[in-house]
């Protein structure tokens, strides 16, 4: 599972100070699963639990779960005195509910988020509400009101004073509002020279400026040369040769890695720690103050084995610093290697596509670094293939040429392939059930067997021969598909046929279906009992621990496949945080995603 052995940022344990410490800084840096896990952890045993569950639904906010923010917002907003943040949360809330509305819905919904703006700012015109009613009062088609509401915003004092990011930034949108692009830049620019600078704050500005932009009315490129200024720096995942220690290689690629980091401005990066290229990347995203997300894809041991000692021993104390000073340590899989090259690339692919999530929560882009000799060596792991895949899925790769090192030998691998005569491959599962199965009565269940199995049925074979391996016993439901993608499209095929179901056709009160998804790399053979082609391993077992702790009518996904959806279509599909959850049958806490059809370009 994705998240097992993770190591926190920084733990929310300890004094309620600290913890909201950590959650504001989780915030400002972009990460929000990181702000929502460390809100949620602090509200357990922390006080002041009012402004840790204020940020939590921020976090939510930021990454789109409008439904759940609201409620924890609603919650505190019947507190006697409601704080104006928790008013302004509200206000964003409505905002963002008309952004997944259309036609006159929407205009309602923005012209009421303007109206609750308008009230926050009040008498006093506090900029920050004032020039959000502007927007959204422009946006609603009352572009009069947004320009007038805009030239109030200039006039206030925090504006006329003001040198901190979020003063200078709204200046920028009321410029830009009034119709001086110019300006807007040159204030744009200031902001982001500020010391209070985010990224967090960077992304919610490039946002809003991408939704003025979709309102139309400003001249060509106008947004767009806005946002090149707001957005964040981008996020990458990296890779490349591992390679013996030699201090004059290792000089020569750090001098490089370091130029390209300070030039791109990239603080984040998500990658392995062999020894050679991933050690020293790692290494300097630290030293510079950044985050180094450290995945490794099997057993640590394992990897020590095959990825680090055999380039030598000088690189072992270094791979044991960069894990205990890494942002977070995750575990593709806490499987050992079984000598399948497959491993490795489902280490990396998940790498990429946390760093693909992260990006989508920050409004950045995502760059694929290669420390790279450039050949298109063949094999089915390695460098190369990971800059073909990266480019096959329309990623940039940034690659910095090596130089004459010296890599170490593979000749005396300890470990051969143990499947024999058994295949293996990294496939997606779909695990369901039908609530209420139990109950049904002796009578009912030829009716079950009829509308539920026989429903299923159709929904799956018309995903043909997307379908590598299915199953059922009883109510419960077994698929095997080569993709994420493909998994995503059939589950949610099944949830909405199988949710037509009247439960009292059943003798039941309630009935819905619950579906739980995993991808992971896995043997594949001829069944011997059933003679059909079947899926077995660890990954397997794992995906089975999730189903039994989705909510009802609802699609549970693990991070691997998360991640997985998100590198390979991340428009296509909504993915909202849901936390840790506890597995079935004492098999840990996972980081867990709810998933649904893609509002990703008005979630944010």
């Amino acid at each position: 599972m994705g998240d097992v052995g993770a190591k926190p940022a920084i733990s929310a344990r300890g004094s309620t100070p600290r913890a909201l410490a950590a959650v504001r800084a989780a915030l400002d840096r972009g990460d929000l699963i990181e702000a929502f896990a460390l809100a949620a952890e602090a509200r357990v045993t922390g006080r002041r639990r009012d402004e840790l569950q204020y940020l939590q639904a921020l976090a939510l906010a930021r990454m789109g779960d409008i439904d759940q923010a609201w409620t924890l917002c609603a919650e505190l907003a019947q507190a006697p005195e409601a704080s104006a943040d928790v008013e302004a949360l509200q206000a964003r809330l409505i905002k963002d509910r008309a952004f997944r509305a259309r036609g006159a819905a929407r205009s309602r919904l923005l012209a009421s988020a303007a109206q609750a703006y308008a009230s926050i700012a009040g008498a006093d015109g506090s900029y920050f509400p004032l020039i959000n009613a502007a927007s959204l009062a422009y946006m609603a088609g009352d572009r009069q009101a947004g320009r007038a509401r805009a030239a109030q915003v200039l006039r206030t004092p925090e504006i006329a004073r003001g040198y901190a990011y979020w003063p200078l930034a709204s200046k920028a949108e009321a410029l830009l509002l009034l119709g001086d692009s110019e300006e807007a830049e040159a204030a744009m620019r200031l902001a982001v020279a500020q010391a209070d600078c985010s990224d967090g704050a960077r992304s919610s500005t490039t946002h809003q400026f991408q939704r003025l932009g979709d309102a139309g009315g400003f001249g060509p490129g106008v947004i767009a040369g806005l946002t090149a200024i707001s957005k964040p720096a981008p996020v990458c995942c990296f890779s490349g040769h591992i390679f013996q220690a030699n201090a004059e290689d290792e000089r020569r690629v750090d001098a490089a890695i370091d130029a390209w980091l300070v030039r791109t401005g990239v603080r984040i990066g998500y990658g392995a720690a062999a020894a050679g290229a991933d050690i020293l990347i790692g290494e300097r995203l630290l030293d510079r103050g950044g985050e180094a997300h450290i995945v490794l894809p099997f057993d640590r041991d394992d990897f020590v084995a095959a990825s680090v000692r055999p380039a030598g021993e000088a690189w072992l104390p270094r791979f044991e610093a960069l894990l205990q000073r890494a942002t977070s340590v995750r575990y593709a899989s806490t499987m050992r290697y079984v000598g399948d090259d497959g491993q490795f690339n489902y280490g990396t692919d998940f790498a990429m596509g946390l760093a693909r999530l992260r990006a989508r929560h920050r409004r950045s882009d995502t760059v694929h670094l290669a420390v790279w000799n450039g050949r298109r060596t063949p094999g089915s792991a390695g460098t190369a293939r990971n800059v073909a895949v990266w480019e096959s899925l329309g990623g940039a790769t940034q690659v910095i040429e090596p130089g004459p090192i010296a890599k170490p030998r593979h000749s005396d691998n300890p470990f051969p392939n143990a499947g024999g005569e058994h295949g293996r491959a990294t496939n997606a599962i779909i695990f369901a059930d039908f609530h209420g199965f139990s109950r049904i009565p002796e009578h009912h269940l030829p009716t079950f067997w009829r509308e539920v199995m026989g429903r299923a049925a159709k929904v799956i074979s018309q995903a043909g021969e997307r379908v590598l391996a299915r199953n059922s016993w009883g109510d419960a439901l077994f698929l095997v598909l080569p993709d994420a993608c493909a998994a995503a499209e059939l589950a949610m095929a099944l949830r909405n046929e199988l949710a037509k179901i009247d439960a009292r056709e059943l003798g039941l009160d309630r009935a819905g279906v619950r579906i739980a998804l995993h991808l992971g790399p896995m043997y594949h053979a001829v069944d011997p009992v059933t003679g059909m082609a079947n899926f077995f391993g660890s990954e397997v077992s794992r995906a089975a621990r999730l189903e039994p702790v989705t909510p009802l009518n609802t699609i549970y996904a693990t991070e691997p496949f998360a991640a997985a959806l998100a590198l390979a279509t991340p428009e296509a599909f909504d993915l909202r945080y849901c936390g840790k959850v506890e597995l079935a049958k004492g098999y840990g806490a996972a980081a867990v995603f709810r998933v649904d059809p893609g509002e990703v370009s008005d979630a944010i």
